[in-house]
């Protein structure tokens, strides 16, 4: 807060100094949710998208750039944009805008634009679930990333706890950046690191369920990691419920052997479900659309945009059987689990499962597979340099 308002944050704070927010998108709303964990009171948005002009956004007014150096001339303009942020704040300040700010480092604006989703009230916690779920991780890192995450998570937004947070918790380092090359749409580390870790390891005849397969770059990075490994895996099976994504990832993985694609949700059951494609999010990004679901809250997707099938992993696999589980599919891993239960009680899989895209899951996820099956041993990892891909390892 120091960094963007400077001298002005005593007048902002006291209600004194008005605060406008210029974009009226994704950013806007995103740095609107951060900026509501300050209490700082944001008066209007302003945009020119003249479709957007007139209307409501979180009960607040969007205003046109006129309107905005007619009525709002002294006021703490926020410029909420990454890509274009120098360009629309030298024309605010051209147009006479006296108190433009923006917040200059991209990862910073990455940070401030997620920290509201994953953000939680310490009272919220149950705090037996989450002494009970401590308790069963194996290790002192795994521990210490509970506790720090749960920490972080449950502060204001401070960008400097962040940074010591990823400093001592993310495995990106350990990444082999010659090595690693096969996503081209962003850096997914985290496809990496869930076969080249500590903790899993992978083995010959391994049979693969990647749930959440994406355009292919886990699996690609699984085959790659056998190979090094100088093990053969046996099957991979690719599931992907977003129609865009599973082409891509159909592309990709042609001319491999021994790999299935699904283009279907997991669920707990078969069932049509709500779904937000990655047309309608993000293009790494596509999900499951469901009340249960408290993410789908502030990310402008809960009528979602089609509806898919679903499946369970024990309809689909409970037969085949599977030996490693890698899953990452955007707050549906609870259901998802609860209908592999008879699968991972018969086969005991390697897991892999993202934990940070419901608030609970960091201890909730830990029980409900402590409670499938009794034998697991539970590690928890930080595969990226940003908040998301913490992910709960567990093997028998």
């Amino acid at each position: 807060m120091p960094s963007l308002f400077g001298e002005y944050l005593s007048d902002i704070l006291s209600n004194t100094k008005e605060v406008v927010l210029y974009g009226a998108g994704s950013a806007g709303r995103e740095l609107f949710e951060c900026l509501q964990l300050h209490k700082i009171k944001v008066s209007c948005f302003c945009d020119k998208n003249s479709n957007l002009i007139g209307e409501n956004l979180y009960y607040l007014d969007i205003i046109s750039v006129d309107e905005l150096m007619c009525d709002y001339k002294d006021a703490a303009i926020v410029v909420a944009s990454n890509n274009f942020k120098y360009e629309i704040s030298s024309e605010l300040k051209d147009r006479g805008g006296l108190n433009v700010s923006f917040i200059k480092d991209n990862k910073e604006l990455f940070y401030y634009f997620l920290i509201y989703k994953w953000h939680y009230q310490l009272a919220t916690l149950n705090e037996n679930k989450v002494n009970l779920a401590y308790e069963l991780l194996e290790d002192d890192k795994s521990r210490a990333l509970f506790i720090k995450r749960i920490a972080l998570l449950t502060s204001y937004a401070d960008y400097a706890l962040f940074n010591e947070y990823i400093s001592e918790f993310s495995d990106v380092d350990q990444v082999n950046k010659s090595d690693f090359s096969v996503s081209d749409v962003v850096e997914n580390f985290e496809s990496y690191l869930y076969f080249n870790n500590d903790i899993l390891q992978v083995s010959d005849k391994d049979v693969l369920l990647d749930a959440g397969a994406f355009d292919g770059d886990s699996v690609l990075e699984f085959v790659k990691a056998c190979d090094k490994n100088n093990v053969s895996y046996e099957h991979a099976y690719c599931v992907e419920a977003d129609n865009e994504n599973y082409g891509k990832l159909v592309r990709h993985l042609q001319n491999y052997k021994n790999i299935s694609c699904l283009n279907v949700g997991l669920w707990s059951k078969k069932t049509r479900l709500k779904f937000a494609t990655s047309n309608n999010m993000f293009v790494t990004e596509s999900r499951i659309v469901d009340d249960s679901i408290e993410m789908n809250q502030g990310n402008n997707i809960s009528d979602g945009d089609i509806y898919i099938n679903t499946e369970s992993i024990d309809e689909l696999f409970l037969e085949k059987g599977v030996s490693f589980i890698k899953m990452g599919i955007e707050g549906a891993e609870t259901e998802a689990l609860k209908g592999g239960m008879a699968t991972i009680k018969k086969y005991k899989p390697k897991l892999a499962i993202s934990i940070y895209h419901k608030k609970d899951d960091i201890y909730e996820l830990i029980l409900l597979i402590k409670q499938i099956c009794p034998d697991y041993k539970f590690y928890l990892r930080h595969f990226s340099s940003h908040l998301s891909e913490v992910v709960l390892l567990a093997l028998v």
